[in-house]
């Protein structure tokens, strides 16, 4: 028995068994694996970046988590802030710009999910796309200038006098430092729309809302991420962070002196253990957040380093998990200032317990601490 059939493309894809009596060839058909270990992740060049979809599922899953994380703990870092009047300083309005941004990252990991998950192509608007690529890579970007705006803030309240702290760093200029650490970030991560309007996409290769990574552009954009994420923040944090440890390592030994010539009076005596109990809790303090600066960094650097490392084919299926590294740093926040900061971790307590945090005057604010630093 003869059997005509038109020509097709490309093969049909079957699950059960056809007639034994029909050749599959005369169909111009095929099986298909059920195993659940195949992927169409492979493209035009050959390159894999998915070994299977279960792959996929696991990085969309860890994507989901971080971003419940995220979204919970930076919730209630700003919540602290607002409710509790101890935690109104202008260092910790840098903690909360820092905690807007990682905030914005969470709501946006979960499309970053739904782009993993899509096998043919991203679900949704091609502009919704765009917003995702640059909103994620923007809030990463604000998240670290956030930091060195922090750096700046202590290394201003720790090392200046108490009056001219506040000359150095007024309510105009801190809003002023807040405004640059947004408008830095949104220049570098928007300017190929107006230059490149299709270079922001969905990348097909890694299943993600980014940018085309085969493009011209690809290797300037990675120059201008890799400069603005790296050179003039980590700059600004290093030099503040020295300054802290020079003016902690004098004041130290002026203490110990003034300790060793003292006569035994108790005034001076009490009076140097003052001073030494509040430089320890400033010290505290900025230790918290260099942990904070350390733990993201160790986030971020993998990736960015990458950027500008030479592609070459075996090292595509690095870029997802290398991504979720990078987005993991929403989580850092809320968790060092919940298990480190005495003042947070307290009014985070109270969230748990369904309680409003009391409104206890400051015993060492900014300020204070300004005045019995030095």
């Amino acid at each position: 028995m003869n059997v005509t059939t038109p020509a097709m493309s490309s093969p049909l894809c079957l699950t059960t068994p056809i007639p034994a009596n029909i050749s599959a060839d005369d169909f111009n058909v095929s099986y298909c694996d059920t195993s659940g270990e195949y992927d169409d992740s492979e493209s035009d060049d050959g390159i894999v970046v998915f070994f299977s979809y279960g792959q996929r599922v696991v990085y969309a899953f860890i994507l989901c988590v971080i971003a419940i994380i995220g979204f919970v703990g930076n919730v209630m870092v700003v919540a602290a802030c607002a409710m509790v009047k101890k935690l109104r300083t202008k260092t910790n309005s840098f903690v909360v710009n820092l905690s807007i941004a990682d905030l914005l990252t969470s709501i946006n990991l979960p499309f970053y999910a739904l782009g993993i998950l899509s096998v043919h192509g991203w679900p949704l608007a091609n502009g919704f796309c765009i917003y995702t690529a640059a909103s994620l890579m923007m809030c990463t970007m604000a998240s670290l200038y956030s930091m060195a705006g922090t750096a700046v803030c202590r290394c201003a309240l720790i090392v200046l006098p108490h009056s001219k702290y506040q000359v150095y760093l007024s309510d105009f200029r801190t809003g002023i430092l807040i405004a640059v650490s947004w408008l830095i970030p949104i220049a570098c991560t928007t300017f190929p729309i107006f230059i490149v309007p299709d270079f922001l996409q969905f990348n097909e290769r890694y299943s993600a809302c980014s940018w085309n990574t085969d493009h011209w552009f690809n290797s300037i954009y990675n120059f201008v991420l890799f400069v603005s994420m790296f050179p003039i923040p980590l700059t600004t944090i290093a030099v503040a962070y020295f300054k802290i440890w020079k003016h902690v390592r004098d004041h130290s030994k002026k203490l110990q002196a003034a300790a060793s010539t003292s006569t035994g009076g108790s005034s001076t005596t009490n009076n140097s253990r003052q001073k030494a109990a509040v430089s320890k809790r400033q010290m505290q303090l900025t230790i918290n957040l260099l942990i904070v600066v350390a733990a993201f960094l160790a986030c971020i650097s993998p990736y960015t380093i990458f950027l500008i490392l030479p592609a070459s084919v075996g090292n595509y299926w690095l870029v997802p998990p290398l991504s979720i590294l990078l987005q993991s740093n929403v989580c850092i926040n809320p968790l060092v200032y919940g298990t480190r900061h005495p003042d947070f971790k307290a009014a985070f307590r109270n969230m748990f317990r369904c309680m409003r945090p009391p409104e206890v005057a400051p015993e060492r604010t900014e300020h204070s601490a300004g005045e019995s630093k030095n």
